[in-house]
């Protein structure tokens, strides 16, 4: 409760920041970045009429995995590294990051986690992505797109990179390649598809508290209509519905309303659940799947549920054995995905650098000092010629 009136405090007593802030306060707010001005653009094939491009039993406590240094660790999936924020920028050369909970989350099923660098300039990125798997985009609290100037951040303009990737595969080569979103991922891939359309990113704060899924079908036919939960138990989709076992730390959501209002996103996503504001007012959207491709989104953090954390206020979260169930799912789902798709490695050492070279293990400050968790932080990309 603490935790949450001190969200509350900042939204009213710094309402420019907030405006502009897009997504969850779990990785520290950026009201600031250093950016690069490289577009990236990536030619599409289809669907160019639709939006805009620029060219048993779970576990019952996470262990830290350490995979194999090894290109047989398969599959391998990218996580999209975010600016550090100024408030964490103790070591000027590691400008980047990952939250170690993200990793150990994707690796919590057996795959292997790689970063995939925002900065990446576009021949670098093409190399790397034809290597992996597939691809997480996680939560964070960037201005994805300045509301006034709608100027993009390039860690939004890599995304939608990697998206047009995605769709590009697909489509001439019908080669499934997963993208996946957690909270700022889910409104990446959502704001990616309205043609950037910063301006349906609406203030729906949920602010570290558990809450249930409202499926958006009747809960015996959600493992029909979704291909995310169709491998949930039945009695765990009950549980979901009649139980707060979603973990949602979110400023902003975007209204159900403009998933069928919008026709890109109409046609493009399938919406799976919705939650309200309060008391059954404002539904807003937290589960969408692609209708066409391999992508997947949630608004909430069931990666969050596995920690424990430290500092002055902690998160609000729910860690119970059905919510570490969801998260092993969830896990395991992203990596059946992931293995449908053939990418490799060339040989063990290109692999062995990526996951060690130019690698910091540090913690990272939520809010001020409020609640830290590890990170490891990564060196600037330096460009090639």
């Amino acid at each position: 409760m603490i935790f949450e009136i001190l969200i509350c405090l900042h939204i009213v007593l710094y309402p420019t920041a907030s405006q502009t802030a897009n997504a969850d306060y779990g990785a520290g707010l950026n009201s600031g970045q250093n950016t690069k001005n490289m577009l990236l653009q990536f030619e599409r094939i289809n669907y160019s009429s639709l939006f805009k491009y620029d060219k048993n039993k779970a576990i019952t406590q996470m262990e830290k995995t350490q995979p194999s240094s090894t290109p047989l660790c398969n599959p391998v999936i990218g996580i999209l590294t975010q600016p550090v924020s100024a408030g964490n920028r103790q070591n000027s050369e590691f400008d980047q990051y990952i939250l170690d909970v993200n990793r150990e989350f994707v690796e919590l099923s057996g795959s292997c986690a790689v970063p995939i660098r925002y900065d990446l300039p576009e021949n670098e990125l093409l190399d790397l992505l034809a290597k992996i798997n597939g691809v997480l985009f996680t939560g964070g609290a960037l201005v994805l797109i300045n509301r006034k100037t709608k100027e993009q951040s390039q860690y939004y303009k890599t995304a939608k990179f990697i998206f047009n990737y995605c769709l590009e595969r697909k489509d001439k080569y019908n080669e499934h390649f997963p993208i996946f979103g957690n909270c700022q991922g889910f409104q990446v891939l959502t704001l990616i598809v309205a043609n950037d359309n910063i301006d349906i990113l609406e203030k729906f704060p949920a602010l570290s508290n558990n809450r249930r899924v409202r499926w958006a079908f009747p809960n015996n036919e959600v493992k029909k209509e979704s291909k995310f939960f169709e491998n949930f138990s039945q009695e765990l989709i009950d549980k979901m519905a009649n139980n707060n076992l979603a973990y949602h730390a979110h400023f902003f959501a975007i209204h159900s309303r403009f998933y069928q209002e919008i026709e890109s996103l109409r046609k493009f996503f399938k919406v799976i659940a919705t939650d309200t504001l309060i008391f059954g007012f404002s539904p807003y959207t937290t589960i969408i799947e692609a209708h066409d491709y391999p992508i997947y989104a949630i608004l909430f953090h069931p990666e969050y549920q596995l920690q424990n954390y430290t500092g002055w206020l902690s998160l609000a979260t729910n860690k119970n054995e059905d919510t570490i169930q969801i998260a092993n799912l969830i896990s395991e789902f992203y990596k059946q995905e992931s293995l449908k798709n053939e990418h490799k490695f060339e040989n063990q050492e290109e692999f062995n650098k990526l996951r060690s070279e130019d690698v910091l293990e540090s913690s990272y400050d939520f809010l001020k000092n409020l609640v830290t968790v590890k990170a490891n932080r990564y060196k600037k990309q330096t460009q090639t010629s």
